[in-house]
């Protein structure tokens, strides 16, 4: 078993608390480890997990390193998994995890309008896939952007006078919520306007969305 002095004796930069080593991955994200030593001051259990600095709390702890105690290089074995995971997933951690609910609504509107806005969208599996997992709250990989994020060749129409209809409510809305300080209504229903404005006759929206606008106008009385 590792002696306390070997444990410490790692290069890696840690912060101790007690008998909790902190390793830092990002100002977001760190891996935190609690360790037992015995009389001996001799390593006798250590379990590990990922630790969100902002929420103060645990953020994965079900992926846990098997490690063997006796390893000199345990301590960086454990950052080496933890690290692994980190980086596989880092939109998840990074953004997903820390998002606000109205940072992640804005995402799923501009989400779901840029994949509806590709042509033939509704024939790709993947993309079809994708906009549902949007629209289930998933923040996308940067593999994944890197698939979808291509330059769309979106021909500008003339809405039909039922959408011209649909954006002098939302304008209509916009400028009610502006006028009583209803911030997320405001920033919501502009972003569905800005959304209009970019993609014409494609715009399309999520049947929870569709909800929320449809709430606001009543809410609102806009006929």
């Amino acid at each position: 078993m590792l002696s306390r002095k070997d444990f410490e004796s790692s290069f890696l930069p840690m912060t101790r608390q007690g008998d909790e080593y902190v390793v830092n991955l990002s100002s977001n994200v760190c891996i935190k480890m609690n360790t037992s030593f015995n009389t001996e001051d001799k390593l006798v259990k250590i379990t590990s997990i990922l630790w969100s600095k902002p929420l103060n709390r645990v953020i994965n702890a079900k992926d846990y390193p098997k490690v063997s105690l006796s390893s000199p290089n345990l301590v960086q074995g454990i950052v080496a998994h933890w690290d692994a995971i980190y980086t596989a997933k880092s939109h998840f951690y990074e953004k997903q995890i820390h998002m606000t609910t109205e940072e992640l609504q804005k995402y799923q509107i501009e989400m779901s309008i840029k994949i509806q806005s590709i042509a033939d969208w509704d024939k790709s599996d993947f993309l079809k896939d994708t906009l549902e997992n949007v629209n289930k709250g998933v923040v996308l990989s940067d593999k994944v952007l890197a698939c979808i994020s291509k330059p769309l060749s979106v021909k500008s129409k003339v809405l039909s006078d039922e959408q011209i209809k649909f954006q002098n409510k939302i304008t209509a809305l916009c400028n009610a919520s502006q006028a009583k300080g209803d911030e997320w209504t405001y920033k919501f229903s502009s972003g569905i306007l800005e959304g209009i404005k970019k993609f014409g006759t494609k715009a399309s929206f999520t049947e929870r969305q569709k909800e929320i606008i449809a709430q606001k106008l009543t809410k609102y009385n806009i006929l």
